[in-house]
């Protein structure tokens, strides 16, 4: 009986939100409903979900590690696991060990980004970018394709050796552009007027930070989490400001710093920045241009920025931004994708680490509401659900094994309280 009712509720969409607040479980509801509809089973691709400008039919590299998350707690990790593999195999030495940037669900390189391997669209940030994903979703599932897949295995480590090489043209060990408003090599994510100017940006260096952290799990490389130390203090040293107190974003071919141009959310968003008070910083500059208007895009990032540098309060309050009916530009993928994660992990605190079969959680109760249930939430072999109000959490286990929640083991079948 378990079993079944495992398989049953491991099917597309079977987690759902309740609290008693209608706001929040109204826009759990619309990211939900809308997140699926972006999924497909039956291309040549194979599974996908979108992950571009709606009505691309195609997948690009930045959104689909942005989106893993909140797929992977709506039942896609198929589909996921598809795109990121799709990502993997594309890498080639014709490209200078790019991969496609954006994927067709025909499994065709996009041809609004790609003509040939000599003229492409590319934003160098994507393949740490890619590979973190692969890391995160191994966290989540515990599938032994992220670790031990030829394919993901080539490309984890071409990237931290034969794509750097290549694209590093000062010999610093950071990629950056060969040529002034080359669309072959940009070097953030920042693609507004003017990034054809750069040569490196703050957000690639992240990126690659984390990218290394990463590949440090993946692949059991410990020297790697040394080399991404490296780079997070080379981001709190040569790329702050402490005249204004802010990172640069970007540098032009002359080593000049670019204000204007980058995307400083990147550093909280990869977990690139130890110092507390730069952190501290950084939200505080997140917060004020999210109050003078940022583009949907940036915004899908900002509850679970929040939520994971300790301001939960603001993580609601984008949250309630990111599911806003009034929202412009709401159907982009990336908006209710990423709001389903930042329920998972922003309001139940919820992360995993598959190879010890532990979970965490820390709940958070939003000022004025009483209870959150989150049922049917995929999790390695199976699914939990959570049940939190202001005394403590609940955790019933329907995975098929023990899973160590704090000091607590919890049988399959089992369910346990922790008070607060």
């Amino acid at each position: 009986m378990e079993k079944e009712t495992m398989r049953k509720t491991m099917q597309k969409g079977a987690i759902a939100f309740s609290c008693d607040s209608q706001a929040l479980t109204d826009g759990f509801l619309w990211a939900k409903e809308q997140a699926l509809q972006y999924a497909h089973d039956h291309d040549p691709v194979g599974p996908w979900y979108e992950a571009a400008l709606p009505g691309r039919e195609a997948f690009c590299m930045r959104d689909v590690s942005h989106q893993a998350a909140g797929a992977h707690f709506l039942g896609l990790s198929a589909h996921t696991r598809n795109m990121l593999l799709q990502f993997a195999r594309g890498i080639a030495e014709s490209r200078d060990w790019c991969s496609y940037w954006e994927i067709t669900r025909r499994g065709t390189p996009a041809p609004e980004d790609y003509t040939n391997d000599q003229d492409f669209w590319y934003n160098l940030p994507a393949n740490f970018d890619v590979m973190d994903a692969c890391w995160r979703m191994y966290a989540l599932t515990g599938d032994p394709d992220y670790l031990e897949n030829p394919d993901f295995i080539n490309f984890y480590d071409r990237t931290v050796t034969d794509y750097i090489r290549r694209w590093d043209h000062d010999g610093d060990g950071i990629p950056d552009r060969a040529a002034v408003g080359s669309r072959r090599g940009i070097p953030s994510y920042d693609e507004q007027k003017g990034m054809e100017r750069m040569a490196v940006a703050s957000d690639l260096i992240a990126a690659q930070c984390r990218g290394f952290f990463s590949y440090a799990k993946l692949r059991r490389a410990p020297e790697y989490a040394e080399k991404a130390r490296a780079l997070s203090s080379l981001l709190e040293s040569k790329w702050w400001d402490e005249k204004k107190r802010r990172f640069y974003g970007a540098m032009d071919m002359n080593g000049n710093f670019l204000d204007s141009l980058g995307s400083p959310h990147a550093l909280v968003y990869f977990n690139a920045v130890a110092d507390g008070k730069k952190q501290a910083a950084l939200l505080a500059q997140l917060e004020q241009d999210g109050k003078d208007g940022i583009a949907v895009e940036l915004l899908s990032h900002y509850p679970e920025i929040f939520f994971r540098y300790g301001e939960p309060a603001q993580g609601v309050k984008w949250l309630h931004r990111l599911t806003d009916p009034a929202l412009k530009r709401r159907e982009y993928p990336e908006a209710s994708f990423a709001a389903v994660g930042a329920y998972v992990t922003g309001l139940f605190g919820l992360s995993a680490d598959a190879a010890a079969r532990a979970i965490a959680t820390g709940c958070y109760l939003p000022e004025g509401i009483g209870y959150m249930a989150l049922t049917g939430c995929p999790l390695f072999d199976g699914f939990i659900d959570l049940y939190h109000d202001a005394a403590g959490t609940t955790l019933r286990n329907h995975t098929g094994a023990v899973l160590h929640w704090g000091d607590a083991a919890v049988a399959p079948g089992e369910e346990v309280y922790q008070q607060y």
